[in-house]
């Protein structure tokens, strides 16, 4: 199960660059690089908890 089917980018309007959106910014940024390390924690794991 991928984590983004669960969860969605905050979106953004390109208009504004208040603070909320460099919040909106760096959470999406943050969640992306969650998602990725997730996929290849996965990736690596699941082979050798396959085995056991």
């Amino acid at each position: 199960m991928a984590i983004s089917s669960t969860l969605e980018n905050l979106p953004l309007n390109q208009k504004s660059k208040d603070e909320l959106y460099q919040l909106s910014e760096t959470f999406n940024h943050m969640m992306e690089r969650i998602e990725t390390k997730y996929t290849e924690t996965q990736r690596t794991l699941l082979p050798i908890l396959k085995r056991h």
